[in-house]
C-alpha cells in the first residue's frame, strides 16, 4: 500500500543556532553539549525565553547521571551560555529555572573576514541569539566580554585586551529576578544598562569591586528587615544605579553586623579556644579539658568552665591564662 504524500506528516522542528555546531560543542565536554542541546529544545523549542527544568528532567533525556548533569551545567554557567535563577517554595528549593544566551565568541567575530564566517555563508544566520554584526562588530552589550583595542607597549608588543565580565549580566537578571519575587509588579529593566552600572560600580573604589562582593551586599540587602524607624534598604536599592550610590555605605553596614553576629563570634571563640588548647600542649600541662563546645581550667579544687560562644568567653580565658602566668601574647 501506498502512502500518498499528504498523508506524511511533516516533522517538528526546533530552531538552534549554528554557532552551537559550529563552535560550542567542539569546545563543551560531551555531557555538557548534550544538556546544552536539550535546554535548546526546551526553550527554543517551545518558544520560550526561559523554562524550569529539573535535573530529572535532563537526567531522563540524556540518559546521565544526577552528578554527570550538575556538571554539566556548572561548565556552561562557567563558559555564560546559561543563566540559573532558584525557587524556594513552601516545601524547599524547587527546580531551577534557566535562561539561555548563547552568543558568538568575539574572539572569532573579531579575527574573521565576511568570507570566513562560521559554515561558510558569513550572514546573520552564523550568529547567537540576540546578536548582529554592523561590519564585522557587533552591537554594545556590557554583558558579553568584548576585547579593547590592541595599543603597542613599550616593547612594541601588543597589550593585553581588557575584557569585561559576562558574570554582570548574570548578576543584574539575577538581581531583577530577586526584586521581582518580593515585588512581582515591578516593571522589566533594560539589563544592559543594568548590568554596565554593575560594571562601573567594580571600578568605583582604588581596590575595586569583585563580583562577589556586589552579589553578597545584593543578598544582605534583600535579607535586610526595617529598623526601628522603619527604613529598610531592600525599599530603597531597587536598581543598580541606586545599589552603585550607596554601595559603600551599605557594605561597612554589613561587615559591622558580621563581626557583631552569633556566628562570628562563635567561629572567633573556636579559633581563641583551639590556640589555647595548642599551647597547653606545648608546655605538657594537664590542667584543661576540653569537650564539645567548651574547654575547663582545672584549679585544684574548683574549675572555670569557659563555653564557647557565651557572652565573656575570651575574658575568662584571659583571666585563667593569667593565673597561670601563661603569655596571652599570639592568642589575641
Amino acid at each position: 500500500m501506498s502512502v500518498s504524500a499528504k498523508q506524511i506528516e511533516p516533522p517538528n522542528y526546533t530552531q538552534i543556532p549554528n554557532v552551537v555546531f559550529d563552535y560550542w560543542l567542539g569546545k563543551l565536554k560531551p555531557a555538557a553539549g548534550i544538556v546544552l542541546l536539550i535546554m535548546c529544545r526546551k526553550i527554543f523549542g517551545w518558544h520560550k525565553s526561559t523554562d524550569q527544568i529539573s535535573k530529572n528532567q535532563l537526567c531522563k533525556s540524556s540518559g546521565l547521571s544526577k552528578n554527570t548533569i550538575q556538571s554539566a551545567i556548572e561548565e556552561l554557567e562557567g563558559a555564560g551560555l546559561i543563566c540559573k535563577f532558584q525557587h524556594k517554595g513552601e516545601y524547599g528549593f524547587e527546580a531551577n529555572t534557566y535562561g539561555l544566551k548563547i552568543d558568538k565568541p568575539l574572539d572569532i567575530i573579531y579575527s574573521e573576514t565576511p568570507d570566513q564566517n562560521l559554515g561558510g555563508g558569513g550572514s546573520k544566520s552564523d550568529l547567537g541569539v540576540g546578536q548582529e554584526l554592523t561590519q564585522g562588530r557587533s552591537k554594545f552589550d556590557p554583558t558579553k566580554e568584548r576585547p579593547s583595542k590592541e595599543r603597542p607597549t613599550k616593547d612594541n608588543k601588543p597589550a593585553t585586551p581588557a575584557l569585561s565580565e559576562p558574570a554582570f549580566g548574570r548578576v543584574a537578571s539575577s538581581f531583577f529576578q530577586k526584586l521581582k519575587e518580593a515585588n512581582p509588579k515591578i516593571k522589566a529593566p533594560n539589563l544592559d544598562k543594568w548590568a554596565n552600572e554593575l560594571r562601573l560600580l567594580s571600578k568605583d573604589s582604588d581596590h575595586g569591586n569583585s563580583i562577589e562582593d556586589i552579589q553578597q551586599v545584593i543578598d544582605y540587602i534583600l535579607r535586610s528587615k526595617p529598623s526601628s524607624n522603619g527604613f529598610c534598604w531592600a525599599n530603597v536599592i531597587l536598581s543598580p544605579a541606586a545599589l552603585r550610590k550607596n554601595f559603600p555605605k551599605i557594605w561597612a553596614e554589613m561587615n559591622m553586623q558580621n563581626k557583631n553576629s552569633p556566628e562570628q563570634k562563635i567561629e572567633t571563640d573556636r579559633k581563641l579556644a583551639k590556640k589555647i588548647v595548642e599551647e597547653f600542649k606545648k608546655l605538657r600541662r594537664k590542667d584543661l579539658m576540653t569537650g564539645p563546645g567548651y574547654i575547663e581550667f582545672n584549679n585544684g579544687m574548683t574549675s572555670e568552665h569557659c563555653k564557647i560562644g557565651e557572652k565573656n568567653f575570651k575574658e575568662k580565658c584571659l583571666h585563667q591564662l593569667k593565673k597561670r602566668n601563661l603569655s596571652v601574647k599570639g592568642l589575641i
